[in-house]
């Protein structure tokens, strides 16, 4: 498991549950688990990695999160596109990275 949350400003923040058995690699049929605007205290509950899949997108000009992970994050992440039920994979840090 994770804990997300917003410490101070807002942000939008959906989160998505697969649908196939993984056994066709770069194929996800994702649906929308969460979907809501998080500010000041706010917290959500994700899955550990890799079933972890979400987006968040700050909407406040300065926007704080914080995120508790109960372990080590896999040097390989996937990276979703939803609406095209695919996903690629990137190295870890091109995945934390902002921008």
């Amino acid at each position: 498991w994770n804990i997300f949350g917003i410490y101070r400003g807002a942000a939008h923040y959906r989160s998505y549950r697969r649908l196939d058995d993984r056994s066709q690699r770069y194929l996800a049929d994702l649906e929308v688990a969460e979907d809501r605007v998080m500010t000041d205290g706010d917290i959500t509950l994700l899955p550990a990695p890799p079933d972890d899949i979400h987006t968040v997108a700050a909407l406040a000009p300065v926007t704080t999160s914080l995120l508790v992970a109960r372990s080590q994050f896999s040097a390989i992440r996937e990276q979703y596109l939803p609406d095209r039920h695919t996903y690629y994979e990137v190295g870890a840090v091109q995945a934390a990275a902002v921008g």
